[in-house]
């Protein structure tokens, strides 16, 4: 393999364990920070500009690090976006002002933001994922934590590609399946995090401002009544998929498929998932990002095909309150997408992979709903 280059903008959970995991493989990597947002890019320094690594991958390497966004076209052939959905926007306005023509731009995870980032970039091509590779952590000392790797990684939409070289370029990247899909729809609605991680964290907000977090999440904060808040969060998501004509797999069937495990309820799986169960803490983003960025658009895209979401909506508004601010106004919806006045069919055909009319999209890629890179190696099952 001919070294690439790949750009992590991002110094977070998910891009330090994806710049330790490329860097082990043998790629260039620059780890790449947002004005204001380092992430814990001082640690990295502090430590020789190393990242430590333990849990399923371990070891030490080098990266180097990088403030600068602007000079990104020049270097890399991948750019990974790795920042929280909130910090989208900001990556957008920066990576616009360049040439990116050169570049394919993946967005971990997107939360639908392929649909506004292929209007603005001009890449070589804009992808987007429905979760990350990994269950990861990083810690105030800079090491990372990889707590498991997932054993696929649904990817799109798939035309955005420029053919197969391209579609095994991103292959070769992640180290793992890829399940490629050709609409952006099915990716955001593939994403589960937001009917799992905002029911356990709402229903358990006593215990986590108690202890501050010092309990298992999944083991002990997905106790039988809270599955059962999942499960019905999960069944609106499922009816909104099959409006809009998505062939999506219920929460727990994403889980099982993911880490290779045959649970037979949610509270089976919760109890017993090793990769969730390693450290205790619940994060933030459960709430700051899994809300506004993914339920709110959920219950959006229900409401534009007339599937009623009452559990997304009590969540949304449960969350609104405890944050004090009306995620659905801040959230990403059909709206902020450029998408307000948009029928059904205009909502589908924004999320479809671009067929010509975009710079991601010089050429048509062939119709394929699903192409896997079989490069395998130690997953956890």
């Amino acid at each position: 393999m001919s070294t690439r280059t790949v750009g992590i903008i991002g110094a977070g959970h998910v891009g330090c364990a994806l710049a330790f995991d490329l860097s082990s493989r043998g790629y260039e990597v620059i780890l790449r920070t947002m004005p204001g947002h380092p992430g814990i890019t001082s640690k990295i320094r502090e430590n020789g500009n190393v990242i430590e690594c333990s849990g399923v991958l371990s070891g030490r390497v080098p990266v180097r690090i990088e403030e600068d966004v602007s000079v990104a076209s020049n270097l890399e052939t991948f750019l990974v976006v790795c920042v929280p959905s909130q910090g989208h926007d900001a990556v957008l306005e920066e990576l616009a002002q360049h040439d990116l023509s050169g570049c394919i731009v993946i967005f971990i995870s997107g939360n639908a933001v392929s649909v506004k980032a292929r209007r603005v970039l001009r890449a070589r091509a804009v992808l987007e994922s429905s979760s990350s590779p990994y269950s990861s952590r990083v810690n105030s000392e800079g090491t990372v934590a990889i707590r498991g790797i997932k054993s696929r990684l649904q990817l799109g939409p798939m035309a955005a590609a420029d053919g197969d070289e391209d579609r095994n370029e991103v292959g070769n990247l992640f180290h793992l399946p890829i399940e490629w899909s050709q609409t952006g729809l099915d990716i955001f609605l593939s994403a589960v995090n937001g009917v799992v991680h905002v029911p356990t964290a709402l229903l358990n907000l006593g215990w986590i401002e108690t202890t501050n977090g010092d309990f298992y999440f999944y083991r002990q904060g997905m106790s039988a009544g809270v599955c059962s808040i999942i499960e019905a969060a999960d069944r609106e998501r499922l009816a909104v998929a099959a409006a809009y004509r998505c062939p999506v797999q219920s929460a727990l069937d994403v889980y099982n498929k993911n880490y290779g495990r045959q649970d037979q309820t949610m509270r089976e799986f919760a109890l017993n998932t090793d990769a969730h169960n390693r450290t205790k803490g619940a994060q933030k983003r459960f709430l700051s990002q899994d809300v506004p960025y993914w339920l709110v658009l959920c219950a959006d895209l229900g409401a534009r095909a007339g599937v009623p979401t009452p559990v997304t909506d009590m969540l949304i508004l449960l969350a609104s309150i405890f944050s004090g601010t009306d995620l659905r106004a801040t959230g990403r919806t059909l709206e902020s997408l450029g998408l307000r006045d948009a029928s059904m069919e205009d909502v589908v055909r924004a999320f479809r992979a671009p067929r010509g009319e975009d710079g991601a999209a010089r050429v048509t890629a062939k119709a394929q709903l699903l192409g896997f890179s079989w490069i395998r190696r130690g997953l956890l099952f």
